[in-house]
This record gives structure tokens, sequence and C-alpha cells, in this order.
């Protein structure tokens, strides 16, 4: 029994008492495949998927033949097998890697493309959680795998690590191997982990909550690098001295908070609030930031020196600190 792609080697010994043999012919059924005309005598044949029988006919230097005793063979059409390997098999909502790579391979001849069955599972959920995914994925003809790619999206839930499971479904040009599934897991923003771990009430967790009750959302306490479930761990602005058409303003800013950014906005009537160098038609008000406390603090202190330009002394002013 041979499996496709065949090639069936056919050898044949015959010999003459007297004289030589000139060749010998190879048959399938009345068919002639092919001949060889020099021993050893042989030939290969590129045999389709079926059932065979197989003579050889020998002819001496008088023309005289003779025929061999059939030989019954069959050649079976090879199923492949599909395997998926999860070759980037992690990912975040944030950062420089935001996609995940399943590798889909198949045993066997690659001269035709071959589509392949894939189911997705897991915690994570295709079009809501990544994009990229396709019940029917294909293998290119002269390829033994394919990559598919899954590309992150990212949300505002605070879900913990998700888990996205693909598996090859059973099909009639090819069978799932091992392994047939694979695992790859999306990894929160740092933040919504943050809220994840300090907040007890997953109804608590949204960025702009306050699960403390504390006046400060949630996304603003992490980016101070106080406790969004402790309302007794608050960050406040101070504003350590004024003058004339100028003051300071000290802020805790956590540190490596790369996720989210803030800044100092400011406001006469707490209506209109404007960022640092933005002009309120009257006055403008310019924030210059250092940091005055220890390098191994954190969070890190923050000092912003606040000037106003504009007509004369300046109202009285509001300042908050926004977070995105």
């Amino acid at each position: 029994e041979f499996a496709m792609p065949a090639t069936v080697p056919l050898a044949a010994t015959a010999t003459d008492i007297d004289g030589t043999i000139t060749k010998v012919e190879f048959y399938q059924g009345a068919t002639k495949l092919g001949e060889d005309t020099e021993a050893p005598f042989t030939f290969d044949w590129a045999a389709p998927a079926g059932s065979y029988s197989l003579t050889a006919r020998a002819t001496d230097g008088q023309g005289a033949s003779t025929d061999s005793t059939a030989a019954a063979i069959t050649v079976t059409t090879m199923i492949p097998e599909v395997t998926v390997t999860a070759t980037d098999a992690t990912a975040g909502e944030f950062g420089p890697d935001q996609t995940l790579v399943f590798t889909v391979s198949r045993t066997g001849p690659t001269t035709a493309p071959l589509n392949v069955q894939l189911s997705a599972n897991g915690s994570a959920a295709p079009s809501s959680d990544y994009n990229g995914f396709a019940t029917l994925f294909e293998i290119p003809a002269s390829q033994a795998s394919a990559d598919l790619t899954l590309t992150v999206l990212a949300d505002n839930l605070s879900e913990g690590p998700e888990t996205v499971l693909l598996t090859v479904l059973p099909a009639a040009l090819y069978n799932p191997g091992t392994p047939a599934t694979a695992q790859a897991t999306i990894a929160d923003r740092p933040a919504q982990d943050f809220y994840r771990m300090n907040i007890a009430d997953p109804a608590k967790r949204a960025p702009t909550s306050d699960a403390d009750g504390d006046g400060n959302a949630n996304v603003v306490e992490y980016f101070m690098g106080t406790l969004p479930g402790d309302a007794a761990s608050k960050g406040i602005l101070e504003i350590p001295s004024t003058g004339q058409n100028t003051f300071k303003v000290r802020y805790p800013r956590a540190k490596n908070r790369n996720d989210v950014s803030g800044s100092l906005r400011w406001s006469f009537n707490l209506t209109n609030w404007y960022t640092s160098g933005q002009s309120n038609g009257t006055y403008t008000v310019t924030f210059a930031e250092a940091v005055v406390s220890p390098e191994a603090a954190d969070p890190e202190t923050v000092e912003a020196t606040a000037s106003i330009t504009g007509p004369g002394k300046a109202p009285q002013i509001f300042v908050r600190l926004g977070v995105d």
C-alpha cells in the first residue's frame, strides 16, 4: 500500500538462457506504464489513487516475450493533519505588543491551498476583545503553514487576563493533528489591572468612578499613586506659595504610569477649563513643572510654577489635575 503523492518503484529480474533480454515493459492491466532496456530493469511510476494489477513483460533478442505474475497494489489518498500553535502567545491592551499570532500548519502536499475551519473560545471574544479572526482560514498553495494575526482591542473594563483559544475543527479534506488547540493571553491595561486589584466592587472599577468616595476618580488615584479603595489614601493639590500673578502647585505623581497622562488645568469660573499655555481671551496661565522630591521617592512630588499674563492683577484662579 502506498500513500499519495506516490512514486511507486517498479523492478523486474529477467534472464534468457540462450541470449539477452533487450527490454522489460511494465503494465497496469493492459496499459503500458514504461520500459527499461538495461538491467537492472526498473521504472518509477507516479501513481494516482486507486487499486492496480501490475505486470512486467520481458522480451529477448529474438523477439520472444514472457509476462510476469501480476502484483496487486493500492495507492491511498493521504489526508493531511492540521495543527495550530500560539507563536506569539501574549499581548496587551496597552504597549508595543498588541497582537497575537497563531501558526496553522499542515502535513502532506502543498500543491493546492487548504481551507481550515477554526473555532474561537476562551474568556476573550472575537470583535469585542480582538479583530482578525475568521472561521475559515486558508493555508496558501506552496506553503506548509500560515500565520493568523489577531489585533487586541482596548476597552475600559477591568477584566484581568483574558484567554484566546483557537481550535482546528474536523473537515473532509484534513484531520486535526496534535496540537489541535492553542491558547494565548490578553493583558489588561496596567491601570485596569490596578483597579481590579485595589477595588473590591467590580461595578466601581471604571476610570471615572470614585470607588472610595474621597472625591478623586479612580484614574486620578492611579496617577497620583494613592489607593482607590481606601478613602484615607488621597492625593491632594497644595498651593504652598502665591505672588503677584504667580503661584506654585504641588501634587504627588506615581512613577511608571505610562498608560495615563496628567496635566494641570486652570479656570476663573469652575466652568471653562484651560491647560497650560491656553488663554481665556484675557489671561494666559503657563505651568512650568519640576520634580522636587528625592529620586527614590515613589510617588514623586511635582512642583509647578504658574505664571499668569494679562492686564493687571488676575482674579481668583482655580486649579485642578486632569488625568486621561
